[in-house]
């Protein structure tokens, strides 16, 4: 009641102001006011109001609410008024129409969010909003400025007016609503200053929850679990929580096919043909030679990436899994034209890595994720491991967290088209928490795990290609994982994120990255409600594995940071 009559009695105190004098104002400048108040009322609701909201105490957030409610009110009354008395053009009332519809959408949509009652309706009109913010700056805006230079004359003034209104408060709103995580520090002290670090960063929703092993001389010298693997539900996670892997599964991919090479089944210099007859790309030359195993694990076969379509490749654990070998067989023919000259260079893409688990199995005559289960992940006693959950995971299992307010909301229609109902469990504090899901092909992305056992992955490599007494692959497939078959890396959006290091190049499994005299080979993994990363010091004996239940995380800083404590 109270924000009410506060509403009403800033409303009519501005409308009364807005009578009392209308006729004394100059019918130029009165558009110009209109003019401001078309820009000001959207921006002020899509911006500092309604992006504070959630992060206010109550009492400020109520007061800002009136206040923009009375803005919006004040815009309809003298608009009503100058229509009245003819001193406001209708274009121009149109226009602030437009501002003031645009001003209550926002209004709405964000106290949904903060109310927690998030639906398709929402996300739909976020996503709508992300891809008109892009067009409207990318398209029209030398365009708009054009118009607005010209003084807002006419319909298209007002409509360029209007047009940007909707960009800026899309913007704002969007960078406003988005969780703030706290940048990360060149390098952390000690294990004390990551601990501080780790709890701020989980403190900002984003992501909800992360895992940090450290692995040094052979022993784990840092374990850290902390925030909610569960947010709804309020469950703390442990390091025994299991998140999804996505492409950080391709150094284990890697890893099987070494093994198979140690045992003389696989040559890499083998072309895939030989396995995989119905493996026929489309060659940019006669002359183009024929595209081998080693291309496929280095991403130089030339194959072509499939982002977005496998953010869609997923199932529910009630679907029935797919067949390796057939996903390829049925899925290969869409990407089978190289875009460039087998072996001539790097390109990141699952592709290449659907094809080997292929391989694998029929070379194998096991199914690609029995191979890996029996063959690498229990002589590693790697027990929490999978590509789909246990019981035992289903009781430390992460739920993937998604922050409304992000660029990326616009590819989760993706997972489904055209929504992916079944694929959301609930909406809460500005987040979606996904169902649990599977992904169609396994050797790219498919494992879960936690932390724990990823580091166990990381040791093994450290100690030569055995632990605690189990060989798993020969120490010159080691030698070959790290230190051979590497290729100069082309142009891909994976490759844009090793642009501040001195260099970085394609191995096989790894990138290989140098910086500051030092190397270390790394992978990292990030979709849907989840991201994960691993880097390991060959030279050092330093091995770091991150797994968090959020879309986005800084790990490249983060473990830039975690490598200069001294761990010794």
């Amino acid at each position: 009641m109270a924000i009410g009559g506060l509403v009403l009695l800033v409303a009519g105190l501005v409308a009364w102001i807005g009578r009392r004098f209308e006729n004394a104002i100059p019918v130029e400048l009165g558009g110009r006011l209109r003019t401001g108040a078309l820009v000001a009322a959207p921006l002020l609701v899509g911006g500092l109001l309604l992006a504070d909201l959630r992060r206010i105490p109550d009492v400020i957030g109520a007061l800002l609410l009136a206040v923009t409610l009375a803005v919006m009110l004040a815009v309809l009354a003298t608009g009503v008024l100058g229509l009245r008395s003819g001193r406001v053009p209708t274009t121009q009332a149109a226009a602030a129409a437009v501002a003031l519809v645009v001003a209550v959408v926002a209004t709405v949509l964000v106290l949904v969010i903060t109310t927690d009652l998030l639906s398709m309706l929402v996300f739909w009109g976020f996503a709508f909003v992300f891809l008109g913010v892009a067009a409207l700056i990318v398209g029209l805006f030398w365009l708009l400025i054009a118009l607005a230079l010209r003084r807002g004359r006419g319909f298209a003034g007002r409509v360029a007016w209007s047009a940007l209104s909707v960009a800026v408060i899309g913007l704002v709103g969007i960078v406003a609503l988005a969780p703030r995580p706290p940048p990360v520090p060149e390098s952390f002290a000690d294990a004390a200053a990551l601990d501080d670090y780790l709890a701020e960063l989980v403190g900002s929703g984003s992501p909800p929850s992360i895992s940090v092993v450290v692995i040094a001389d052979g022993a784990t010298v840092y374990e850290k679990a902390v925030g909610v693997r569960d947010g709804p539900d309020g469950l703390s996670a442990t390091p025994e929580t299991v998140y999804h892997w996505y492409s950080d599964t391709k150094v284990v991919t890697a890893i099987a096919t070494m093994q198979l090479v140690d045992d003389g089944l696989i040559d890499l210099d083998d072309p895939v043909s030989e396995y995989l007859p119905f493996f026929d790309p489309e060659y940019p030359s006669p002359s183009s030679d024929p595209v081998t195993i080693a291309d496929l694990l280095n991403h130089s076969a030339g194959l072509p990436q499939n982002v977005p379509d496998v953010i869609g490749w997923l199932l529910l654990e009630d679907d029935p899994p797919l067949d390796q070998t057939e996903l390829v067989r049925e899925r290969l023919p869409n990407y089978d034209e190289l875009q460039f000259e087998p072996g001539d260079r790097g390109v990141y893409t699952n592709v290449g890595y659907y094809t080997l688990a292929a391989v694998i199995e029929q070379v194998t005559g096991q199914g690609f994720e029995e191979y890996v289960v029996e063959d690498v992940f229990d002589p590693l006693g790697m027990d929490n491991t999978r590509f789909e959950y246990t019981e035992t995971m289903v009781a430390n299992e992460a739920v993937g967290g998604h922050p409304l307010a992000d660029f990326s909301t616009v590819f989760i229609p993706v997972m489904d088209p055209p929504w992916p109902t079944d694929y959301i469990r609930d909406y809460d504090d500005g987040s979606v928490w996904f169902e649990r899901f599977l992904f169609e092909g396994n050797a790219p992305s498919g494992l879960i795990g936690p932390a724990q056992e990823k580091a166990r992955i990381l040791a093994m490599v450290l100690n030569g290609g055995e632990l605690n007494g189990q060989r798993v692959i020969s120490e010159q497939a080691v030698t070959t994982l790290l230190a051979e078959r590497h290729v100069i890396a082309g142009a891909s959006p994976e490759m844009d994120e090793y642009s501040t290091y001195d260099d970085a190049v394609h191995g096989i499994g790894w990138f290989v990255v140098s910086d500051d005299n030092r190397t270390f080979h790394d992978h990292s993994g990030g979709g849907p409600g989840f991201a994960a990363y691993m880097r390991l010091y060959a030279e050092e004996d330093r091995g770091i594995a991150i797994l968090a239940n959020g879309t986005n995380l800084p790990y490249l800083d983060l473990a830039d940071a975690i490598a200069e404590i001294d761990w010794r």
